[in-house]
């Protein structure tokens, strides 16, 4: 029985679906403590007080750096992955710079 189990959790383990599905329970899960925990914040206002002391226009303008922020992190690692794929494969852009 073990055996069997332990071959049926190494195929699980090994699709290639295990991983995106924990991790979307993961999120389903943290979006439900989240909802949990803002309407928690609303009932109460006084007592989440000290996770954030500021107005909505200091909430917004934390948002649009943090925001801004990724976006820089995403563009520079997509340059980054763009500049290896060139020195790694210069045969690859030539072939495909004659076929198109």
């Amino acid at each position: 029985m073990t055996t069997w189990l332990r071959l049926a959790w190494n195929r699980i383990r090994s699709s290639l679906w295990f991983v995106p599905g924990v991790l979307s329970l993961a999120a389903t899960a943290g979006a439900l403590i989240c909802a949990r925990l803002d309407g928690f914040a609303n009932r109460s206002e006084r007592s989440l007080n000290f996770l954030y002391h500021g107005d909505a226009d200091g909430a917004r303008a934390l948002l649009s750096t943090v925001a801004g922020s990724m976006i820089t992190v995403a563009g520079v690692s997509f340059s980054v992955t763009m500049v290896a794929l060139s020195l790694a494969s210069p045969c690859c852009w030539r072939w495909a710079a004659c076929c198109c």
